[in-house]
Order: structure tokens, then C-alpha cells, then sequence
């Protein structure tokens, strides 16, 4: 099934989110959870004609308000699953990087998100001599995929644990609509 942050739709995910009051007026969100080369990203601003604004460890944000910040940003560099995963839910350009310094190596995921999603090229090994090519990603697409990714998710779930909840028979027809 997809990760269960991709089982809930933007308007979901609005529900929860708050307005964070610090936010610049056009930014780059920078968000990287290893040691990647934050000159990679400061690089990017000459490029974007952006601020950066880099999220880290003291940035002081609560989840709801950093949905805020992903849904507002310009474009999104990132080392992060998750917050690539934002990105695409908000509509917002994203850039993955290597994870580095840390031992937990992300590529595989992104290549398993990038597929079911349908996109390419995501990655700044690639974007960096293809910037023409950042903010080209083709939300229609992207939401129908989701679309259908999620029902499948969802029928996988009624199957396999629907069955199980007491009191409770198997969900039919549209399983997102009964269970969220």
C-alpha cells in the first residue's frame, strides 16, 4: 500500500494545517535530514531567484504549520521522503537530494515514489544540468496516479484487515470516503 501520508488528499491534509506567521513572501524550502552540502542548495538561489529558507533542527515549527510552509514554498530541496511526499500532495516543485552523513540511503525510495507518481528526473544529480526542467511537473498526471495508487491502497486494506475490525463488515465501493 502507499505510505499513509499519500492516503490522505490535500483537503485532508488542509484540515490539520495551520498558518505558520514567519513564512518570507517567495522562498526556497530547504529541508535536508543528512549532511547534504547546503552550498548545493545556496547555489540553487542564483539559479531560482529565490530566498532559501532552511527548516532545521532549531527551526521552532509545529507539524501543522511546516505543511504551510511546503504548501507555500516556490519549490522544495530536500534529502526527505516525507517532505518530498508534501510536496507532491501541495502541488509544490521538488528537488531530491542525496541523503549524506547519515546511514540511511533514501534513493530507493524516491525511485519507488517517483514511479508510482509518474515523474522523472526529480533528483538534483539530474536537475543541476537541466534547470529548465524544475518547475515542469505535470500535477494532472501526478493526481490521477495518486488517485488510483489510493484505491488500490484501499481495496489491499478492506481485503486484508477490513475483515478483522470487530463489529465491522468489509468496507465495499469507495473505501476512502468510509474509512477517512
Amino acid at each position: 500500500v502507499l505510505d499513509p501520508t499519500l492516503l490522505l488528499s490535500k483537503d485532508k491534509w488542509n484540515q490539520v494545517k495551520e498558518e505558520y506567521p514567519g513564512k518570507k513572501k517567495e522562498y526556497a524550502l530547504c529541508m535536508f535530514l543528512g549532511t547534504t552540502d547546503l552550498d548545493e542548495a545556496e547555489n540553487l538561489k542564483e539559479i531560482l531567484g529565490k530566498e532559501l529558507l532552511e527548516i532545521g533542527p532549531n527551526f521552532a515549527l509545529s507539524p501543522a504549520q511546516f505543511l504551510d510552509l511546503v504548501e507555500n514554498a516556490a519549490v522544495v530541496l530536500t534529502d526527505s521522503y516525507h517532505v518530498t511526499i508534501f510536496s507532491a500532495i501541495y502541488h509544490v516543485p521538488f528537488i531530491n537530494f542525496n541523503r549524506e552523513g547519515t546511514k540511511h540511503n533514501m534513493s530507493s525510495r524516491f525511485v519507488t515514489l517517483h514511479r508510482v507518481l509518474g515523474l522523472h528526473n526529480r533528483k538534483w544529480s539530474y536537475l543541476k544540468d537541466h534547470t529548465d526542467e524544475i518547475f515542469d511537473i505535470d500535477y494532472v498526471q501526478v493526481d490521477k496516479a495518486l488517485t488510483v495508487e489510493r484505491e488500490k491502497s484501499f481495496a489491499y486494506l478492506d481485503r486484508t484487515i477490513g475483515k478483522f475490525v470487530k463489529g465491522k463488515t468489509p468496507l465495499k465501493g469507495n473505501s476512502q470516503n468510509k474509512i477517512l
